[in-house]
Formats: structure tokens, C-alpha cells, sequence
């Protein structure tokens, strides 16, 4: 009777739970197909029944509710069951996702300590590499094998506890066969591109000693030690950052085309879209090498120049292809990117900008005797700040007034000079009426 209630299939096909079936004198006992019990006349009589018949009938009702009662405690086990090794191999899982952090968390830190041991990547005595570049190409492998190493521990823990339930083994089965397929083809599509990731590299290797024979051509006409026409040396940071990111860029199709091809493997194509993804966030900073070579190469700006940049106005410190470094009127120092100018206009002073500001002062006096007196209470506080008459009106007067002092702090020395003259007397600053109809400005 267990066996029958535990099987996964009916002995046939719609076979019903139970049965009873009493034919010559024997009652056979059927659950789900499969005869479990054969029943006769003595055993009827032994159970108090009258006929073999009715002892049938009652059997046939008890199965009836046992054999479904039965079926759905195995049934609530088995998802007990299957529930609490799903959650154990999540910490099993868990546990394996610890131990590969501080396995690779332990690489990096070897790596660390032992980056400046490295040499150089050279081939045929050309340095492809450089020890730098070296330790670098390592943390980044490093990485991505973290990343994978971490996905796969993680798609093994998903596929194990998907594994333990029916309704999610068959898709489980279709993700595998997929998988496989396409890591199958990207194997032999990897093996078969040796050939052409060969002739890259050769690529890779002349490009690399090109750019050492361009620096050193750069190097010669920044100690003027070669000639170049039209290049100066105030010219060569500019060609030293373009020339090789245009060479780079007109090289790297073919070198490209020779390790890939058509693209017609999975790995190929993914490639592909690392290059894209690396292409298009690199967009931004080409942008700003665009607009600061422009400058370099123009001269336009130069280190000691006054600029304005939007509401900054500052002198320049130092100009790069990435950004401008400014020192405000009030001290310090803004580094302003390059990419900023794109939205913002630059522009030139020829000295450092005056500092100016607007007061308006009642004219209780003749408007000489104002003036004076405001041109009086600018001399304490700067002696070359100078008062200019702007506006004049029926009870007040606009004065502007400027310096050309860049000391930090000007503008509030010239406010306090101007607080001190009216609270002496000496002024008196214009706070009502009106002008031409409308409040004064």
C-alpha cells in the first residue's frame, strides 16, 4: 500500500485511487492501479461483515479517504523536505561567496605588495608592457575573474535549488541546454581565432613602437634639439596627447578586424559591446581634451592671464587638456573643467578686472560736496579706489565705485568705509522716494 501511494506514476493512466473489484469469490484490492490486497470470504467474516460484496464496499470507502489523505502528507513532506535543503544550500552558497572574497581580497593584497617587484611585458625586445601596466592588467584580471568566480558560484547555488522543484526543473534543464550551447560556441570560436589574435598583437607590438619613435620626435622639438615645421614647443603637450589618441584610433579597427572578424561568436560580439560601453563613457573626456587642446594649440589662454568664467573671475595658474586652474579674486584656487567651457563663454582680461559695486546717497549738498565726500571715505579703506557718478536724481545721486586691488576681502572694506562716513555724518545714504516713477534699483 505504500509503495503504491509513494509511486511518481499510476500503474495506468487513469486508473482511479482506489478500487475494489470481487470477482470468483475474491475481492482485489486496487489503489492507483496497483493490486495491493487480494480479499476472500473468511476475511469478510472475520471483519463482522455479512458478504464478501459489502466488506468490498467498505474497504473501497475507507480508501477512498485514506489514499488522498495520504498522498497529500507525502506530498507536504516532500516540499518540507525540499524547502529546508533549498535553504541550506543558500548558506552552503553563501558561505562559498565568503570564502571567494577573502580568497581574492588575499590576491589583491599579494599583488599590492609585490606590484613594484614587476617587469615589463616585452616582445622581441620592444617593452609592450610596462611594469605598471603590468600590475594593472593584473588588478583588472583580478576583477573580472572576482566578478566571474562570483557569478558562478551563484548560478550554482540557483541551479541547485531550482533543481529541487518540479515546477522550475524543466526550465532549469532549457537555461542549461542553452548555456552550454553557447559557451561550446564561443570555445571553438576562440580556438579558431588564434590565428588572427596572433597578426593583433603584431599589430598591437608596431603600434607600441611607433608611438616610442613619436615621443621621442616630441621630446626633440621640446629641447628645440629638432626642427619642426609649424610646431613649437609650446605646441608639443598638445600633439603629445592628440597625435597618439588619433593614431591609436585609426590603428585600432585593424587591429580589430584582425582579431575578430566578422564577429560571428558569442565572444566576439561581447567584445564587441565592451568596446562600445568603453567608447561611448569616454565621450565626455574627449570632449574635453577637444576644447583644451584647442586653447593649448591657440594660446589663447596662457598662465598669468585674468579670465572670467561665468560668475568666477580669476588669474590663471596653470591650463591642461583636462582642466584650467584659476585663483579667485578672494584667494584660493578653482580648478575649472575643460568640458565646462562648452556651456559657459571665457573670457579675457587683459589686467585683473576691477572690483565694483553701486551706492545710492541722498543729495542733501551740492552733488561736488557728495562726491567728495564718498571719494573721501574710499581713500581710507584703498587709496586707489575711485567714485564715478552714474545716475542723478531729484534727492540722490548713484555713485559706482571700483578698485583695482585684488586683495582679498576689498569689497567689504570699501562697505565698511562707507558704514564708517555715515555714521560719522559724512553721508548719508539714500533709503526712499522715488525716481522716474519706479523704486530705484
Amino acid at each position: 500500500l505504500t509503495a503504491a501511494i509513494d509511486a511518481e506514476e499510476p500503474a495506468e493512466p487513469g486508473a482511479p485511487l482506489a478500487r475494489v473489484v470481487v470477482s470468483e469469490g475474491v475481492a482485489l484490492v486496487r489503489v492507483r492501479g496497483y493490486l495491493v490486497a487480494a480479499l476472500y470470504p473468511e476475511d469478510a467474516r472475520a471483519a463482522a461483515f455479512p458478504t464478501l460484496e459489502a466488506y468490498a464496499e467498505h474497504i473501497e470507502a475507507r480508501l477512498l479517504e485514506f489514499v488522498p489523505a495520504q498522498m497529500m502528507r507525502g506530498r507536504l513532506q516532500q516540499t518540507a523536505l525540499h524547502l529546508f535543503l533549498s535553504v541550506f544550500l543558500g548558506l552552503l552558497g553563501f558561505a562559498a561567496l565568503r570564502q571567494l572574497k577573502r580568497a581574492f581580497d588575499r590576491a589583491n593584497t599579494i599583488l599590492e605588495q609585490r606590484r613594484d617587484g614587476l617587469t615589463p611585458l616585452t616582445v622581441f625586445h620592444v617593452p609592450l608592457l610596462s611594469a605598471e601596466a603590468v600590475g594593472g592588467a593584473l588588478a583588472v584580471s583580478l576583477s573580472f575573474g572576482r566578478i566571474l568566480a562570483y557569478l558562478l558560484a551563484l548560478g550554482a547555488t540557483v541551479a541547485a535549488i531550482m533543481g529541487q522543484f518540479d515546477a522550475t526543473r524543466a526550465l532549469l534543464t532549457r537555461w542549461l541546454a542553452w548555456g552550454g550551447r553557447v559557451i561550446l560556441q564561443g570555445l571553438q570560436g576562440g580556438v579558431g581565432a588564434l590565428p588572427s589574435l596572433v597578426l593583433a598583437l603584431l599589430l598591437m607590438v608596431a603600434l607600441h613602437a611607433g608611438l616610442r619613435v613619436l615621443h621621442l620626435l616630441l621630446d626633440g622639438v621640446g629641447t628645440r634639439r629638432v626642427v619642426w615645421r609649424g610646431v613649437t614647443p609650446q605646441r608639443v603637450p598638445v600633439l603629445r596627447a592628440v597625435l597618439p589618441v588619433f593614431i591609436t584610433l585609426a590603428v585600432a579597427p585593424l587591429v580589430v578586424a584582425a582579431a575578430f572578424g566578422r564577429f560571428d561568436t558569442p565572444l566576439e560580439r561581447l567584445a564587441l559591446a565592451a568596446a562600445g560601453a568603453a567608447l561611448l563613457g569616454t565621450v565626455p573626456t574627449f570632449a574635453a581634451w577637444g576644447v583644451g587642446a584647442v586653447l593649448l594649440w591657440r594660446r589663447a589662454v596662457q598662465p598669468g592671464d585674468w579670465v572670467q568664467v561665468g560668475g568666477v573671475s580669476g588669474e590663471v595658474v596653470s591650463v591642461s587638456l583636462s582642466e584650467m586652474t584659476l585663483v579667485p579674486e578672494g584667494g584660493g584656487t578653482l580648478n575649472v573643467p575643460m568640458l565646462h567651457l562648452l556651456v559657459h563663454p571665457l573670457r579675457r582680461f587683459g589686467t585683473a578686472p576691477p572690483a565694483t559695486l553701486e551706492v545710492m546717497l541722498a543729495r542733501d549738498r551740492p552733488v561736488r560736496d557728495v562726491l567728495a565726500a564718498a571719494r573721501k571715505a574710499m581713500a581710507t579703506a584703498d587709496e586707489a579706489a575711485t567714485a564715478e557718478l552714474m545716475e542723478l536724481g531729484p534727492g540722490w545721486i548713484r555713485l559706482q565705485l571700483s578698485t583695482a586691488s585684488q586683495r582679498p576681502g576689498v569689497r567689504e572694506l570699501l562697505w565698511l568705509a562707507l558704514a564708517d562716513a555715515a555714521d560719522a555724518g559724512q553721508l548719508q545714504l539714500w533709503h526712499g522716494g522715488t525716481r522716474g516713477g519706479m523704486p530705484p534699483g
